[in-house]
């Protein structure tokens, strides 16, 4: 028999976490971790240790470790496997085949580059649908229940006069997938397109070539979906997660003005004045001229010519007499005048 030995068997030196059972012959009983796998394994160890700290500090409760798993809400893209029997004894074969296949089709995954991570969940989900014709039988194969169907009993089915009453055993699996980011500079325009219809295409050849496999009553279909989309059993019964609501804004009108204020929160980014921009020459022109106020000299007619002020004993006297002004020594020296032109008095030695 073969024993575990990765000096020997490159298959065996591929193995991400071996663990090597201790009985002969040595086998390795974590083959099936892959790399996306065993990078959620790490996360939760982690997790769990960062738990246990807080309980040991009085800081949580053991309630939050054994909290339940947010699978269905952790991602926002799916792959849906859906194996049908109409026999339910063969479907237990079927799909447990199926699953044993599943990660060749993650292998896969992980290779088309596009996909960030891939988390397979741990178990399938079983279901029993009553159709009534084969129409019902073959949107069941392919995914496509109709509420009616989904809520449909076996006494209901069996009142129901038809040829095709046939009852469908499905397990359906499920599996997490998280998109690559781009790189903003790298980024091409328009839409991203995620084609994984080769991965999934080989995964099917592979599972129908089982030995056993019987066409006219197995099925596999595999197809993704988004959370929305997500069918109401894989919750277990406590109800489709709620979205967070977003709170609107609360406003306030204000009682002098009347106007409507929005309570945001000002950021100390807000509060910093942007810098002066270059000033333009022409902006320094005003678009609009004040008005020039209306005086005397700005009526029509013919232009008139102002009266100097007149000046007696020292007092200059305005025309229209609205004000004086003392004119002294200080403020108007006398010059001596010759030939019409003052001449500067000469200094003393």
């Amino acid at each position: 028999m073969r024993v575990w030995n990765p000096k020997i068997y490159p298959s065996d030196k591929a193995h991400r976490m071996p663990i090597i059972t201790p009985a002969y012959p040595s086998m390795c009983s974590t083959h099936n971790v892959m790399n996306c796998t065993f990078e959620i394994m790490q996360e939760e160890l982690k997790r769990g240790h960062d738990i246990c700290l807080r309980i040991s500090n009085n800081e949580a409760k053991w309630s939050e470790l054994f909290e339940k798993h947010k699978f269905f809400s952790k991602y926002h893209y799916y792959l849906q496997i859906i194996t049908s029997c109409d026999d339910a004894e063969i479907q237990k074969k079927w799909s447990k085949t199926v699953e044993s296949k599943g990660r060749q089709l993650v292998n896969k995954l992980e290779e088309s580059g596009t996909l960030a991570r891939i988390h397979p969940f741990v178990k399938g989900f079983n279901k029993t649908y009553y159709t009534i014709n084969r129409e019902e039988h073959a949107n069941i194969v392919l995914g496509n229940v109709s509420p009616e169907v989904a809520n449909r009993t076996e006494e209901e089915a069996n009142q129901v006069q038809s040829d095709g009453r046939q009852t469908i055993h499905t397990t359906t699996f499920y599996i997490g997938m998280e998109i690559t980011r781009l790189d903003p500079s790298a980024a091409t325009p328009g839409p991203r397109r995620l084609d994984i219809s080769i991965p999934t295409s080989e995964f099917i050849k592979t599972a129908r070539s089982w030995e056993l496999y019987q066409p006219e009553i197995m099925g596999i279909a595999v197809r993704h979906i988004k959370n929305s989309a997500l069918p109401e059993d894989v919750f277990e019964g406590e109800g489709r997660p709620r979205k967070a609501v977003k709170r609107s804004k609360a406003v306030k009108a204000t009682p002098e003005s009347g106007e409507v204020q929005t309570n945001k929160r000002r950021r100390p980014s807000d509060e910093v004045s942007s810098p002066p921009l270059p000033v333009d020459p022409n902006s320094l022109v005003p678009s609009v001229l004040p008005p020039i106020p209306a005086s005397e000299f700005a009526q029509p007619g013919p232009p008139k010519t102002p009266v100097p002020p007149q000046v007696n004993n020292g007092v200059r006297s305005e025309p229209n007499g609205a004000s004086a002004t003392q004119v002294g020594p200080a403020t108007a020296p006398q010059l001596p005048i010759t030939n019409g032109h003052a001449q500067p008095q000469p200094q003393a030695p």
